[in-house]
């Protein structure tokens, strides 16, 4: 919900105890909205200048409100506007809350008052006419109250006053803008351009930015991804550019291999430099045509290239290339330019992508002037997207409150969040986090200027304005991040912040094994312990937990594994889905003396035992001897005494098989 604009009444207290009682118990402003509708003026605003009525008119009932433009051009002949009120509710309006793209506010001396108009004693400006005052108006003029300390009537009550800039075109800004842009390849589609002409024929760029609430349109770019390595740097700063995240092309300050830098921030083209700079606005823009041209070359991209386009980009990418199938992002878009040169974005234009790896002028460029130098590397641009329609509406001013109360339909901006990849079901993400921000005007009419965002937690990230509808940020760091963004509007109107909490855990579990010997002889105890840990990530942040695991502790005799190496294996699964293995080895082995000790823990009899021991001994010593013959000979016999052991019942059946199958390991 949008906060109502508050107001000052200049009167008694009388008065001031009415306007609060009608604010607070009235039917006035139930179902407030802005539509068009025909009303006549002839009765609400008499002749004044170059007008023979008002230039707008707003109509107030109980049910809603609608805003008319007439047709009638500014009063004064250049740029200020008369508006009528006529209230049709069942209650009298003592306060009108408005704002615009444009300084309606900004009175500079030329208002209705001069022009015959009775004026009023609590009016300072001269603009107010029989009964109006303005109050709370914003610094930068586009935002106020017109208040009316003896009401206007209800049922059939009028009055008038007047406001700065001309804002009573009777032509629709969608009109002018809708399937506007054209845009286009050429030179093997390493270099596109674009243009811009109003819808509505006849129109120059000026008179149609007059007609949308703005002094002039102009372009937006915005680099939505440029791999490492980078050859580009924006003017003071050592680091090289990169997205994710977006920044503008050209970014703050503009590029050092500008000279000099362009420093249009935050648009494309330069408002303040002149038409003998080609990055001027004023040198691609004629009376009817705002022209867009742009031919990125980045040597650093890979692919086929000139050998001394290869020898220069080793020297300004390090030697590298970026992957393979790697290209450049961009998002281009028609722009007004505010009065106070902020920017509203249209959404009109295009999106594209480019994978020239040669040079222009023989270095690395975007933001550029001239086509790229010829056979200087391969690949070229593909246009991916067209957006033809914009969902900007101006009528001059919107209405945000009616008597300090809010009126539906100024409802803030919205916006939504998409999070790539989604996190998983427990809420955590294994990978870097891209969340693409996507404000929209809710009614408005005077679009969404800017996304404000920020972050918390694991990643910090400063609070960060993007002048576009859409906004684009990457959240690498492990643990728990809260980002924070709110759209504002034409208008200046926040939306709430809203919140995004997102889990990065990118390290895979450990698993450990503890205990192990290396090596074990069959007549000991193999005793291993396996655990698994979700460490914490590089940055000390915790992890997101064990998830699952396969760990299992070991504690057997050797005998029960077999002669030779064994291997234990056991993986772990973390909360956010990341796998981690592990294994450890050792071997069994098998001697005279270690068969004796486990013959010793199998057999029931001491003396039997005994024999079985003297038997191995003997096959040892023949070993040594070199007499086979003889080993073969005591083992043998061992064997037949195993099983007269076992006959005997002085040994179990499996523990028998065990030592005759160790025996034959000998």
């Amino acid at each position: 919900m949008r906060h109502a604009v508050g107001y000052t009444i200049i009167a008694g207290n009388s008065v001031k105890k009415a306007l609060m009682r009608y604010a607070m118990t009235g039917t006035l402003v139930a179902g407030l909205a802005m539509t068009s509708a025909p009303v006549s003026a002839a009765t609400v605003c008499p002749a004044f200048g170059h007008d023979t009525d008002c230039g707008t008119i707003l109509t107030i009932s109980d049910t809603g409100l609608t805003i008319q433009t007439t047709g009638q051009g500014p009063y004064d002949g250049i740029d200020d506007t008369l508006v009528g009120v006529v209230n049709n509710s069942s209650q009298p309006v003592f306060a009108l809350g408005l704002r615009s793209t444009n300084n309606i506010f900004g009175f500079d001396g030329d208002g209705v008052d001069t022009y015959g108009a009775p004026g009023n004693s609590a009016d300072t400006t001269g603009y107010g006419g029989p009964s109006a005052a303005f109050a709370n108006i914003s610094t930068d003029t586009t935002t106020g109250t017109v208040n009316v300390a003896s009401g206007v009537a209800a049922h059939g009550g009028m009055t008038y006053f007047s406001l700065e800039n001309a804002l009573s075109s009777a032509i629709a800004c969608r009109d002018i803008v809708n399937n506007s842009v054209t845009h286009a390849l050429a030179n093997n589609a390493t270099q596109i351009s674009a243009a811009f002409t109003s819808q509505v024929s006849g129109l120059t760029i000026a008179q149609a930015a007059q007609d949308c609430g703005f002094k002039n349109f102009d372009w937006q770019q915005r680099i939505s991804l440029l791999p490492p390595p980078s050859p580009f740097f924006a003017v003071g700063n050592p680091t090289a550019l990169t997205a994710p995240p977006p920044f503008n092309d050209p970014p703050q300050g503009g590029y050092t291999y500008q000279n000099p830098p362009n420093n249009a921030f935050p648009f494309y083209y330069n408002l303040s430099t002149p038409a003998t700079d080609p990055l001027s606005l004023a040198a691609n823009e004629t009376a009817t045509t705002l022209s867009f041209f742009d031919a990125p070359a980045d040597p650093c991209l890979p692919g086929p290239q000139s050998a001394t386009v290869a020898a220069y980009a080793d020297s300004v990418c390090g030697g590298m290339r970026a992957p393979a199938g790697s290209q450049l992002s961009f998002t281009t878009h028609l722009v007004g330019v505010l009065p106070n040169n902020g920017l509203l974005d249209l959404g009109v234009g295009f999106t594209w992508t480019d994978t020239y790896n040669g040079t222009s002028g023989g270095i690395a460029v975007t933001n550029g002037t001239h086509p790229v130098d010829p056979n200087s590397g391969t690949g070229g641009i593909t246009v991916t997207n067209v957006q033809n329609t914009t969902n900007y509406q101006y009528q001059g001013f919107t209405v945000t409150s009616v008597n300090g109360v809010p009126a539906n339909g100024t409802v803030g901006p919205s916006t939504t969040a998409a999070a790539l990849p989604p996190a998983n079901a427990a809420g955590w993400n294994n990978a870097p986090v891209t969340i693409t921000l996507k404000a929209t005007d809710n009614g408005s009419g005077l679009g969404v200027k800017s996304i404000t965002y920020s972050s918390s937690g694991a990643q910090v990230i400063p609070s960060t304005v993007v002048t576009a509808s859409t906004a684009t940020v990457t959240i690498t760091a492990e643990g728990v991040s809260t980002l924070s963004y709110f759209a504002t509007d034409g208008g200046g109107d926040k939306e709430a912040v809203n919140s995004l909490t997102v889990k990065v855990d990118r390290t895979r579990p450990v698993v450990t094994f503890t205990g192990n010997r290396g090596s074990y002889t069959v007549d000991q105890v193999v005793s291993i312990s396996c655990s698994a840990s979700d460490p914490a990530g590089a940055d000390g942040q915790p992890g997101s937990g064990i998830a699952s695991t396969t760990c299992k502790d070991t504690n057997a005799p050797a005998y029960t594994f077999p002669v030779g190496t064994t291997t234990l294996s056991a993986s772990a699964t973390d909360v956010a889905g990341n796998v981690g293995n592990g294994s450890t080895s050792f071997a069994v082995n098998v001697s005279y003396a270690s068969l004796c000790a486990l013959g010793r823990q199998f057999v029931t009899n001491p003396g039997m035992a005994t024999a079985l021991c003297t038997l191995l001994n003997a096959a040892q010593l023949n070993e040594q001897l070199g007499v086979p013959q003889g080993k073969a000979a005591e083992l043998g016999a061992y064997k037949h005494t195993v099983e007269a052991a076992q006959r005997s019942g002085m040994i179990s059946g499996p523990q028998a098989a065990i030592l005759l199958n160790l025996a034959g390991d000998l």
